[in-house]
Formats: C-alpha cells, structure tokens, sequence
C-alpha cells in the first residue's frame, strides 16, 4: 500500500510572476504495509480472528506496519502524514472495531507502565494527559476526530457540542472520545498560551517595532492570551495563571510591549468585537433603523486569537478547520516537555524560532484557503 507525503517549497525562492501563481509542492512515494514480512519474535499482537476475508498472517502484518507507522510519527522531527494510516483505520473500522480498538490499546499502552486498561484510563483520567508530550496529543487528535468520532461532524469541539452528541447518540464510547477531545485541545491550547507568554516575559525589551523587520516568530496577540487566561481562570493550570499575572505586571510597566492590540473592531461595520472565544467572534454590531441590531460573525486565528484579516490570504487545517493568520513557531512542534514546565523553557531558541506552517492542535501541514495572488493588487 502507497501513500503520499506533500512537501510544500519556500514561496520566497519561487518566481513571483509565475511560479508563486500556482500551488507548487513535492510529492513523495512511500510504502507503508500490504506486504508479507516476518513478524519480531516477542511482538504481543491481538489479532481478530473472526474478519472475513483476512487470514491471521495477514492481520498479523497490517497491525505491526500501523503500530510501527504511529511510533514512527511519535518522533516529532518527522512530519506528521497520517491520511493513510486513517483512511486505513476507518476500512478495518466498518467490519471490524475490536480490530481497531485492539491496536489503539496496545500503541497507548507503551506510554503507561503497569496500566491494566490504558486507553479507558486516558479517557477519564486528566493527568495522564499531562504525561505526554505535544505531539503524542496530536496523534490522538487526528485519530479521534479522523477515525473513531468520523460519524459524527466535530468542528470547534466544545461543552455545547458535546451536550448534542449525549442528546443524539447513545454510545458512550462517543461521548468519551468527546470528552477526551475537548480535554486534549484544552491543553494544547494551554500549552500554545504559555509558549507567549513565556516569551513575552523573557524579552519584555522587544517592542512591536520589530514586528516589521524580523523573519523569526514573534509573539502576536498578546492582549487575547490575556483575556483567553482571565476568562478560563478557574480551569488553566495553576502555572499559567502565575505567568499570566506576571506578564500583566510587566505590561503595566512597558506598554509597548510586541503587538498589544486590546480592543478589535469589525471590519464590516467598525464596531467593537468582545472576545468570547478563541475560533469565533461576533461584532456589537450597528443598530438600522428599524430598531433591530445587524451583528457580523468574525474568525479568529487558531494560534494568535486575534480577527483573521479581510485582505490576507488564511492557513486553514483540513483535521480541525482551524483558520490560522499567524502561523505558530517550529519550536512549538520540537519542544519535548510542555512549555508549562518554566524550568525547561528554552527562551533564547524560542527567540530564534522560524514560524511554521503546522497546526498546533493537530501537527499536520495547514493548507492555504486562498493563493496569495488571488488577493493581489497587481495583475501577475
């Protein structure tokens, strides 16, 4: 079985006039299973020997290739290309879950020691989720909302949408998953947040003029973070809370600090938008004169939390439908421990990080929603 990996190239080496005019990439050929090999003696697999149509040898040999595959994405200097371990999942999925179920037990169980039912436990247990690294969680991600929750349609995973799922479907396998995810994104969200803010208060020096001149990754939205802190309070870790009021005391002694852009207006109608959430906002709005109050739904980028602009081509992220203007630093991906972790927190690298084109919840390549010069003034 082939699967393709897509590797974009450097818009700034391309010719402006025609190449950067069409979306240009590398395409790579590999080989992921499908083929008869001999199994590593001590290699505990748990085949179902009830699928129609499989022999036991070949089951053997899909499970250890999709195991070996997932190990293999665990390691984040690899890009993360799961389409076809997915697409392959979901095709054992229809005729045989147990399968499926099987396999996602034994790749979670390396991650525990001495765990009886690893993957009932990481459903319902939150610390476990903290034992893992970044990359570990978007794996689980993109199986979660790609294989297991396929059925069901999960966009911006939240506690109203989970509330229509327990109204409308009665595994609660589902509603775990569900659950599962929101906590996931949860601390990946919290992870993103701290990576700003752990930045902003090494270099509080740094002013927004270097926005401008600087091709490495600089913190963008800082006054979002803020409010995104203030209004989660009681449910962020308590690290995150004492670097958000850190961050606050040096803003009140520095008020040039990066890009802090606190108030946003509509750029249909000027109007003042509130944040409320970190995907989506909606304007004050004007008042017509009938009375009524015409209000205009925003997007805001998944890595910033600032509005999206009008007249700037987005990222978007095919997995979770995140739009993103301001792409996140590399550093983020490579980093091993949580970035909650102060101790470990590298601030001299993260200072030097080129921003990247990944998306923070799920680690695969986000795709452009717009070619740069379908927005362009000039002709060609």
């Amino acid at each position: 079985m082939f699967y393709l990996q897509v590797r974009s190239l450097d818009s700034d080496s391309q010719h402006q006039m025609y190449q950067k005019r069409s979306q240009i990439a590398v395409v790579d050929f590999f080989w992921i299973g499908g083929q008869s090999l001999e199994i590593p003696r001590g290699e505990n697999l748990c085949i179902d020997g009830s699928i129609t149509g499989w022999s036991e040898a070949e089951l053997a040999c899909w499970e250890f290739n999709i195991l070996r595959s997932l190990k293999y994405f665990e390691d984040v200097n690899n890009p993360l290309v799961m389409w076809d371990i997915t697409a392959l999942l979901l095709a054992f999925k229809k005729d045989a879950p147990t399968f499926v179920d099987n396999i996602l037990v034994k790749w979670i169980s390396t991650w525990f020691e001495q765990v009886d039912d690893p993957l009932e436990i990481l459903l319902h247990d939150h610390k476990r989720l903290l034992m893992l690294n970044s990359r570990q969680i978007q794996l689980l991600n993109v199986i979660c909302r790609r294989v297991v929750l396929s059925e069901v349609e999960v966009d911006f995973c939240t506690e109203e949408q989970l509330k229509y799922v327990r109204l409308n479907n009665n595994e609660r396998k589902v509603e775990s998953w569900m659950e599962f995810l929101i906590r996931s994104e949860q601390e990946l969200q919290e992870r993103l947040v701290a990576f700003t803010l752990h930045f902003v208060q090494k270099h509080p020096a740094h002013s927004r003029d270097i926005l401008e001149t600087s091709s490495n990754w600089l913190p963008v939205g800082v006054a979002q973070v803020e409010q995104w802190v203030s209004i989660n309070h009681e449910l962020v870790h308590s690290e995150l809370r004492i670097l958000g009021s850190e961050v606050a005391e040096l803003k009140g002694r520095n008020d040039g600090i990066f890009e802090y852009v606190k108030e946003e207006i509509c750029s249909f109608c000027s109007a003042p938008v509130p944040f409320e959430s970190p995907q989506a906002a909606r304007c004050e709005g004007i008042v017509n004169n009938d009375g009524s109050r015409e209000r205009h739904k925003l997007t805001r980028c998944g890595v910033s939390m600032r509005l999206c602009p009008l007249t700037k081509p987005l990222w978007f992220c095919k997995c979770c439908q995140r739009r993103v203007a301001n792409l996140p630093p590399r550093l983020f991906f490579t980093t091993a421990d949580s970035p909650l972790n102060v101790t470990n927190y590298n601030s001299y690298s993260a200072f030097h990080a080129h921003p990247i084109p990944l998306c923070p919840f799920c680690g695969i390549l986000l795709q452009r929603s717009m070619p740069d010069f379908l927005l362009s003034t000039s002709p060609v």
